[in-house]
């Protein structure tokens, strides 16, 4: 027999071990997957009140705000805007000095001095609500609605038995990104709060949605592209390669526009919404990474019992993870994609043309035309 032939048998045996070896940490990762389902956090018991961990959360959103907010948006910071969190049967009202109507004062909750209100039986979303005259409240459901949400998501598409043994607790959210949506929602507040009526105006894109996502069948190629200069222009090392891409990225979205024969409507659609949810979504990514980079910041006492909670400090990993899905946003029909488009170009105005948020608020000025003035 050839030593070839000799080493035939043992390259199959430590190709044997080999498989067997990757069957077994197959199995073993599964198993550990399984186990941890069976330790997931369990819905609150009490839907009445908020747990001491969600109570804990709004207050630190509170502080986050108070603290560093002005940092991210000059005046933001400083605003009382109140806070509306929900579950499945219950809303309560944080942050408001007065009862408004259809709300009851929750005996034995105080929250900075001021009641706590409660309310059953409305249906409340993730967006900003108006409670009396020009008061604007910060709407969001509790994290465990969020997690539940996504967990259940992925039971339902995923296949028996398999959906036994995926790993649900990836989805739990990071606290750190429960309380930045929180933000967010109040930075909606704050729009229509001092700048009603361009709030006003970039709701008029929603009877546009029909129409708009109908023409965008044939721009995904295009947004990719665009998408694609807006990221290297934020990631450039400096203000001239910033402001260079920058420039293909107006002339690319020129040129989308016109092949795809978008009229003025539809144009002011994606302007419209990436004024609101872009802005909104740059104090939401903003908010954490100052918090993260502030030195003499320091988070409640109380959050730190969170388990989900890891003092801010996982920021770059949060990034990275929103690049991805700006990336993929080219092929969505969602307006996902104007949270992105938008918040990229508040970081190139940031770069580009300090003190940018002195005129968004304006009436008729866009974030993509102040990119222009940048760039002139």
């Amino acid at each position: 027999m050839t030593e070839s032939q000799q080493s035939k048998p043992k390259r199959r045996r430590v190709l044997l071990y080999v498989l067997l070896g990757l069957l077994g940490l197959c199995v073993t990762i599964l198993g550990i997957s399984a186990l941890s389902n069976r330790f997931l956090p369990t819905a609150p018991t009490q839907l009445g009140r908020l747990t001491e961990a969600d109570q804990a959360r709004i207050a630190e959103a509170f502080h986050l705000k108070e603290e560093l907010g002005s940092q991210v948006w000059p005046g933001w910071g400083d605003a009382d805007i109140p806070v509306i969190v929900w579950n499945s049967q219950y809303a309560f009202l944080y942050g408001y000095s007065q009862q408004p109507e259809g709300w009851e004062a929750f005996e034995g909750e105080m929250f900075n001095g001021w009641p706590v209100y409660r309310q059953s039986g409305v249906e409340h979303q993730a967006f900003t609500e108006q409670m009396v005259d020009d008061t604007w409240a910060g709407s969001m459901s509790t994290k465990w609605e969020v997690d539940a949400f996504m967990m259940s998501t992925f039971r339902d598409i995923i296949p028996v038995p398999i959906n036994t043994v995926v790993p649900y607790r990836l989805f739990i959210l990071p606290s750190e990104q429960y309380m930045a949506g929180v933000l967010h929602e109040t930075f909606h507040a704050y729009q229509a709060t001092t700048a009603r009526s361009r709030f006003d105006d970039a709701e008029l894109a929603y009877p546009d949605a029909d129409r708009y996502w109908a023409a965008d069948e044939t721009m995904h190629d295009a947004w990719a592209n665009e998408i694609n200069l807006l990221i290297s222009a934020m990631e450039a090392s400096t203000d001239v390669e910033t402001a260079r891409l920058a420039r293909q990225f107006l002339e690319q979205r020129a040129k989308r526009r016109a092949d795809a024969g978008l009229d003025s409507a539809l144009i002011d659609f994606e302007r419209r919404y990436e004024w609101l949810e872009g802005l909104a979504k740059t104090v939401e990514l903003d908010i954490w990474q100052t918090a993260s980079e502030a030195a003499d910041y320091r988070p409640l006492p109380d959050m730190s019992t969170d388990p989900d909670f890891q003092h801010y400090r996982t920021f770059g990993q949060r990034w990275a993870s929103e690049m991805i899905t700006m990336r993929n946003c080219a092929g969505d029909a969602s307006n996902v994609r104007f949270y992105y488009t938008g918040m990229a170009q508040a970081r190139l105005l940031d770069r580009l043309l300090p003190g940018w948020k002195e005129h968004v608020m304006q009436e008729g000025i866009w974030l993509e035309a102040l990119l222009a003035k940048a760039l002139e």
